[in-house]
């Protein structure tokens, strides 16, 4: 029964392979690609992020005020008195500094990091894939060469139990011969389940159940450039462009950023004020009372919370420099893993 299941399955094969049903790894890929949740939440955070950049370039909304002043109280007459007045007006604050523009390009930046966050993610899960389908594609391979010994050695049993039963071979040789269809057949149990789990692994990683269950026989061209590269002389340069380096780097320009945010606290801010007060009533030689218009300028200025000011920007600085020193070593451990590989 095991025979006729083996000589099935690779008629099964060869049908798939007849009709062009085999399961590529680049078709595995664009289908992950496409299927991959966290790249779609990454380009959303980047649309979020953009559309954010764009609301930090404005002023913060003006105040408007209204106000009734010197209201005599013993009549509550607005013409009795000529400092009674309705004052109307609006107050603008400005943001210290560049706060406005910093802010914006912190913004801008976070796009940026998201559009590397999707390169990075992208090259581990794509390395996921990539190892998945080679165990896959292993194991088929073997399943085709232990099907191939089987029949061979189905054959020598046969054989051997021919000449046995007309007395010129012992039992022993029997028993060998079906101990080594034995062992065959549990090479061939192993190497059907690990193809299988190798073929689950994909299904996960794609994020959908492919249909076609047969890779090709012939292994498609992988970039090796790789390799050359970590044989270069140029390699950290080089590696500057890594995804992962590049994901860093882009870290350090946002917190060197958000120190020149945090420094503008020490910068003074400023607000305007315009105000109009309109009168009701006559002067005591009988013309009528003129309105007021008033103007001024305030100016805040950081005299007592300096020092908590400096030891913002000082922490800010120590995360920059935090970050600066994760780019040192995840460069170095990039240099010594293609070195690594290059001497294997």
């Amino acid at each position: 029964e095991e025979s006729n299941g083996t000589l099935q399955t690779t008629k099964l094969v060869q049908a798939q392979s007849e009709q062009g049903g085999l399961l590529s790894l680049s078709d595995v890929l664009t289908r992950a690609r496409a299927n991959d949740f966290r790249l779609k939440s990454l380009g959303i955070q980047a649309k979020a992020f953009e559309a954010e950049a764009k609301a930090s370039d404005f002023l913060p909304d003006p105040t408007l005020f209204a106000a009734i002043q010197s209201l005599p109280t013993d009549t509550f007459e607005f013409d009795q008195e000529p400092m009674t007045q309705l004052r109307v007006g609006v107050r603008q604050m400005f943001p210290k500094g560049d706060t406005l523009s910093l802010r914006e390009d912190i913004n801008q930046e976070q796009v940026g990091l998201q559009t590397v966050k999707q390169e990075a993610y992208w090259i581990g899960r794509k390395q996921s894939i990539e190892k998945a389908w080679l165990e896959a594609w292993f194991w088929q391979q073997n399943i085709e060469l232990i099907s191939e010994d089987r029949v061979f050695l189905e054959q020598i049993h046969e054989f051997i139990q021919s000449l046995y039963e007309v007395g010129s071979k012992d039992q022993s040789d029997l028993i060998g011969a079906e101990l080594e269809l034995i062992k065959l057949e549990e090479r061939l149990i192993k190497a059907r389940r690990s193809f299988q789990k190798n073929l689950d692994s994909l299904n996960t990683l794609a994020n959908e159940t492919l249909t076609s269950t047969q890779l090709p026989k012939k292994l498609e061209s992988f970039d090796t450039s790789t390799l050359t590269l970590a044989k270069s002389n140029d390699l950290v340069s080089s590696l500057q462009n890594h995804p992962k380096i590049r994901l860093i780097n882009q870290k350090i320009n946002i917190a060197k950023s958000k120190v020149n945010l945090t420094e503008q606290s020490l910068e003074p801010s400023y607000g305007v004020e315009l105000s109009y007060g309109m009168r009701s009533g006559d002067n005591m030689d009988g013309s009528s009372r003129a309105d007021f218009f008033s103007a001024g300028v305030s100016v805040q200025y950081p005299f007592f919370n300096r020092g908590q000011q400096s030891s913002q920007i000082s922490a800010a600085k120590h995360r920059q420099a935090a970050i600066e020193l994760e780019r040192s070593e995840a460069l170095e451990q990039a240099r010594f893993t293609l070195k690594d590989l290059a001497n294997q």
